[in-house]
């Protein structure tokens, strides 16, 4: 992981909460609870990789399991999820920790693999540049795993025809809807692309989108045999477009329905 993706979390770490007020992150929670809702059970213990404040580990406490270990790069995230689910971590039912996931290790209270039940990683895989990264970040989930856990993140919308989604977000209205997507430069290694995310107030950090070969070749090489899908992002409800008016138009809505902002990946272990 480069070493940016550390110091941009720690400078931005109190404009980043912006993001739980956009209507994607209502939109990108519900398809995330759908997914990950039916697998949940009160005596299940579950790590979170990239938890930033620790929105989502709070969020799958009150979806139901047992405990939740949240870590992050950045120890300026970390503090702040912490701080959010005070009470929780005061209870034992929470923890958080610095970690960088490209560097597999256990996360687990006593240091022993295979300890959780469910591992994510809510925007967490879009943070390696290369196959090599990708690799490590699942392996880090793999290791942490028992053997019939299960991975589930959000990622970008799955392709292999990056430069149609490069083309449609150099168009309006992808232009200026949020967060907004500026799709910089191809790597190198012709693998995905760079691009800077913008959030309201001017808040910017930079990420990857690699291919959905990529993702999968990834998955499997860090030790993931199982089934592996890639499900759709759902919207909640049509009032979403209401309580959102302000932020776009109706026909702005249906652009954005057709260039998908993001996919709920689960992968199974074994």
């Amino acid at each position: 992981m480069t070493s940016y993706n550390k110091t941009q979390y720690d400078e931005i770490a109190d404009g980043y909460d912006v993001l739980d007020r956009l209507p994607w992150r209502e939109t990108e929670a519900h398809s995330f609870r759908t997914a990950i809702g039916p697998m949940l059970s009160p005596d299940m213990n579950v790590v979170e990789f990239a938890c930033g404040s620790g929105f989502y580990s709070q969020k799958i406490l009150e979806w139901g399991c047992k405990s939740i270990t949240g870590s992050d790069i950045s120890p300026a995230m970390v503090d702040g999820a912490k701080q959010r689910l005070s009470e929780a971590v005061a209870e034992g039912k929470a923890r958080f920790v610095v970690g960088d996931a490209t560097k597999p290790r256990s996360l687990a209270p006593d240091g022993t693999e295979g300890y959780f039940d469910i591992a994510l990683g809510v925007w967490l895989l879009n943070y390696a540049e290369s196959k090599e990264q990708l690799t490590k970040m699942f392996e880090t989930a793999a290791l942490n795993l028992k053997d019939n856990g299960v991975f589930c993140t959000v990622a970008l919308h799955p392709t292999d025809n990056l430069e149609e989604r490069v083309a449609a977000h150099e168009k309006s209205p992808l232009t200026k809807v949020m967060p907004r997507h500026t799709y910089l430069e191809k790597l190198a290694s012709g693998e995905g692309w760079l691009f800077k995310v913008t959030l309201p107030g001017d808040t910017t950090f930079m990420t990857f989108h690699l291919t959905k070969e990529i993702y999968e070749e990834a998955a499997h090489l860090g030790g993931f045999k199982g089934k592996l899908e890639w499900r759709p992002e759902i919207w909640k409800d049509e009032d979403l477009k209401k309580r959102y008016a302000s932020w776009m138009t109706g026909a702005d809505w249906d652009v954005r329905r057709e260039h998908p902002h993001m996919s709920v990946l689960v992968v199974h272990k074994n």
